[in-house]
């Protein structure tokens, strides 16, 4: 799916294509799940599914010190454990977990409106 043309203006590497198993971003297909920065930066996510989704792997998100995670886990929402969610609240950090149709339109929000996040991305396809 097609989610901004190229005038986006915004700071840092916007979403503009997914698919059921990768990500576009600035022209760079990334063929996995992703991590996404505001300051632009994308690295891989070794989290290839929901059962992969560990303290280790919050606590990584947390340790990039966003003001909210954004965590996208594939075709649906789902409910993640009471702890998983304690981890970043009891930083101060703001927790968003949708589908990641959403969180990749939930992404280039933030972007345009310069907030600092960090967004973990499953592909489209999984679930």
């Amino acid at each position: 799916m097609i989610l901004a043309s190229n005038t986006f203006s915004g700071p840092g590497n916007h979403i503009s294509h997914y698919t059921d198993d990768s990500f576009t971003l600035a022209g760079q297909t990334y063929p996995h799940p992703i991590v996404l920065r505001n300051d632009g930066t994308v690295a891989t996510w070794q989290v290839q599914c929901v059962a992969d989704l560990d303290r280790a792997a919050m606590q990584t998100l947390i340790d990039t010190a966003p003001s909210i995670i954004v965590i996208g886990l594939g075709r649906q929402r789902v409910q993640l454990p009471q702890w998983l969610w304690a981890m970043p609240l009891t930083q101060n950090i703001g927790l968003e977990v949708m589908d990641t149709r959403s969180a990749c339109h939930c992404c280039n929000l933030l972007l345009e409106e310069g907030r600092s996040f960090t967004a973990a991305l499953l592909p489209a396809g999984v679930g």
